[in-house]
């Protein structure tokens, strides 16, 4: 809808002067990851947002809170095991003093419970802060903001100037001298209350003093204010709503400044969206807490916030990502740095992990302030100008993705007071969104990624990704629901064998825990998937050789490596003993030619005939028994590719190598080379090819007149299969490919009815 129309219709309904950002404002219809984007589909890189903080549509925990609303949600006065296991959970996260927990639905909740513990706690009723906080806005929280700035003090609450090294309240004191300065302010305020006979209840400060503008504290001042805060009777509170959750690069933010409190809060970022927030504290103080007050809450403590506070918890560990808060803060800061130092309106530039601040002045002094009036962006309540840079935790971010994304940024444009500007990066990037969930997964590998390009988007998506040494990879997100992740690791575990015994396959890239497979979010398709990386392998495909009409003699050498590559792979696997947690599935006799066919019942395709049919089903019968007769020692069945068609296997200069093992199974080592030759059988070159690819496999190793019988059969099955595979993805063929291809199969199973099937031999020495 047209934004106009909209705003006029949202003064309508929710009142004129309801609070929106930008003069201009935006009206975003989605997210996803790290971006937003508008009616028109413009995207915008979010630098704003502390809420989703693994990342807009997160489809794991939309999928977390989508099952529990199926399930269950009711209020806190039942048992409900989710609810208590978030609570175990959160408390093992914080340090030792943090045991039991209040839930409520929003920070400035979870800091009025806060409040009133301390104050029944200690039997006093001060509360300290500092002079440019901003911890909610109910009428007691609210109370606490901007106190001694745009709202006197009272008998109960009490300011202190926050520390700041950028604009000390002092000129011309070391770090040292100070932090005794600051200390002494606090020191103050204290004794006020002791004079007044209030005394003091609390301090409550955020941890890292986000909405004083993130100040860059001098040495061990939190730690001494938090004693002197002890020391005088009260308890100190921590506001984890804004540094929460591996903001800073630390679970809490209190770890980043070096204190421990008796009490802490959470909110924005704990439900990625779901209103959870908390209060924790020791047993013994909520236990009093809760004795005093019946303190209730309808939505609060409910299997709802449970599971979408475990889901946001699980993002966090499974994607590594407070790794990735400490590995890219650095970057964004540097190049935040490097856009003020050329331009005379951005001052001091700090941050901590991924939580950034940027002094907006007329000039490089830093008394010398934008008039209000025309600040980029009205955030916070610091009565200087600055901007919050607050961009989502998740493994969006790279560094090839931050060069871009820095470009056309609103920093780098801001050359001169303006209200056209929000400070919310507003990047343009035109990539498709499958590109963030490539990003997603390869930063949890040790690679500098410079470069991403997407080479194929089938089932499995495949990436070409350059890092910034120039070295080559390809990632690949894996069809969910095809293997399993036991599956997926038993093909590692297979191709790092291979390349022990010499044999060209792609290496192997472990994730940075060690991992072979990393998960990732796809919200595009509303899939949760396994990623794997692998050494990139140059080379040209022998399929496109053939397309290229090379020569005969030149083909005949290729087959001839190819067929001596899957007799090593099969030597291999023949001496092999896989590990007892291997799993792959059979392509047996039922494998093949069972009632369930692992590539699909191919006899059930809509174009054929009931005789045709009838035909497909006799010969599948037939084959299941020869394939039963044959039997599976190991001399003739192993584990195998199954796959390595012309397509599968590269060409570069004279080394031949395996790529593309998603359908490594237990199979027979003549099913491999049927595989091979199956897609060349409409080629005047056929007989020539499959000459040489035995000749190669002879070279390397012995093949029985019983296993050269069997391969004609085992062709005719993998045109059978592939005739189910492509009748189940008809977007892969014309209509005129699929008629063809079951016409040529329909051909062949009755030339084996008759007996009259192209007998295979080999020129012995």
């Amino acid at each position: 809808m047209d934004s106009t129309r909209l705003l006029k219709r949202r003064e309508q309904s929710l009142g004129a002067g309801a609070e929106l950002f930008y003069s201009q404002p935006i009206q975003l219809v989605r997210g996803q990851g790290a971006h937003v984007f508008d009616e028109a589909g413009r995207r915008y890189v979010d630098f704003y947002n502390n809420v989703p903080a693994v990342g807009h549509g997160n489809a794991y925990v939309a999928d977390a809170i989508s099952l529990q609303q199926r399930t269950l949600n009711v209020n806190s006065r039942y048992l409900h095991e989710g609810v208590i296991a978030y609570a175990e959970r959160l408390a093992a996260l914080h340090c030792p003093g943090i045991e039991s927990f209040i839930f409520s639905c929003s920070g400035t909740e979870a800091n009025e419970v806060a409040i009133q513990m301390a104050r029944l706690a200690t039997g006093r009723r001060g509360v300290l802060c500092t002079n440019a906080a901003y911890h909610g806005n109910s009428d007691l929280v609210g109370r606490l903001t901007n106190v001694g700035r745009t709202q006197p003090e009272s008998e109960e609450i009490r300011s202190f100037p926050f520390p700041d090294l950028y604009r000390p309240i002092a000129e011309e004191l070391s770090e040292e001298e100070l932090e005794d300065a600051y200390l002494a302010t606090v020191r103050q305020a204290i004794e006020r209350f002791e004079a007044s006979g209030i005394g003091l209840a609390a301090m409550l400060v955020c941890s890292i003093f986000a909405n004083e503008g993130l100040p860059n504290l001098p040495g061990r001042f939190m730690a001494r204010a938090a004693a002197m805060v002890r020391d005088a009777g009260g308890l100190v509170i921590a506001d984890e709503v804004q540094a929460g959750f591996g903001r800073t690069g630390h679970w809490w933010g209190y770890e980043a400044t070096g204190f421990q409190p008796d009490i802490v809060t959470m909110g924005k970022p704990m439900g990625n969206g779901v209103p959870v927030s908390a209060t924790g504290a020791s047993r013994s103080l909520i236990e009093r807490f809760r004795g005093r007050t019946d303190y209730f809450n309808t939505y609060a403590s409910s299997p709802l916030q449970a599971a979408a506070g475990m889901a946001v918890l699980d993002v966090i560990e499974r994607d590594a990502l407070l790794d990735n808060v400490r590995q890219i803060g650095p970057v964004l800061r540097q190049g935040l740095e490097q856009i003020a130092a050329d331009n005379p309106h951005l001052g001091d530039v700090r941050g901590r992990g991924l939580f950034f601040v940027v002094e907006v002045v007329t000039d490089r002094s830093p008394e010398r302030q934008i008039p209000a009036g025309q600040r980029p962006c009205q955030t916070g309540s610091r009565i200087s100008a600055f901007s919050r840079l607050r961009p989502a935790r998740t493994r969006t971010w790279s560094r090839f993705g931050l060069r871009s994304s820095f470009q056309g940024t609103t920093l780098q444009r801001f050359s001169r007071p303006s209200r056209q500007h929000g400070m919310t990066f507003v990047g343009d990037l035109a990539a498709d969104p499958i590109m963030e969930s490539a990003q997603q997964a390869l930063w949890q590998y040790p690679i500098e990624v410079a470069d991403i390009s997407l080479l194929a988007r089938a089932e499995n998506i495949s990436f070409k990704v350059a890092d910034e040494s120039g070295n080559l990879y390809t990632l690949r997100l894996h069809r969910p629901a095809y293997h399993t992740l036991e599956e997926l690791k038993s093909e590692r575990l297979w191709t790092k064998a291979l390349l022990q015994a010499g044999i060209h396959v792609p290496e192997p890239i472990s994730a940075r825990d060690g991992r072979d497979h990393v998960g990732v979010d796809v919200p595009q398709l509303g899939e949760h998937r396994h990623a794997s990386l692998s050494r990139w392998v140059p080379g040209e495909p022998l399929m496109q050789l053939i397309r290229d009409g090379h020569s005969v003699a030149e083909l005949e050498t290729h087959f001839r490596n190819l067929g001596a590559l899957i007799a090593a792979m099969n030597n291999q696997a023949t001496a092999w003993h896989p590990p007892a947690e291997f799993r792959r599935h059979s392509l047996d006799a039922d494998g093949l030619m069972g009632p369930q066919p692992f590539w699909g019942r191919f006899w059930e395709r809509s174009d054929i005939s009931r005789d045709e049919r009838a035909l497909l089903l006799d010969t599948r019968v037939q084959l299941h028994g020869l394939f039963t007769r044959y039997g599976m020692g190991t001399s003739r069945y192993s584990v195998i590719h199954s796959d390595l068609h012309p397509g599968n296997a590269l060409v570069n200069g004279d080394t031949l190598t395996a790529i593309d093992f998603d359908d490594v199974a237990w199979g027979w080592h003549m099913y491999d080379l049927a595989a091979a030759l199956n897609q060349c059988q409409d080629l005047a070159e056929f007989g020539a090819l499959q000459a040489a690819c035995l000749a190669g496999y002879c070279d390397v190793r012995t093949v029985s007149d019983e296993d050269l019988a069997m391969l004609p059969l085992f062709l005719l099955a993998r045109d059978m299969a592939e005739i189910g595979w492509f009748a189940a993805r008809p977007e892969n063929a014309t209509p005129a490919q699929m008629e063809a291809m079951k016409n040529f199969v329909v051909a062949q199973c009755r030339k084996f009815q008759g007996g009259r099937l192209t007998p295979v031999s080999v020129a012995r020495d």
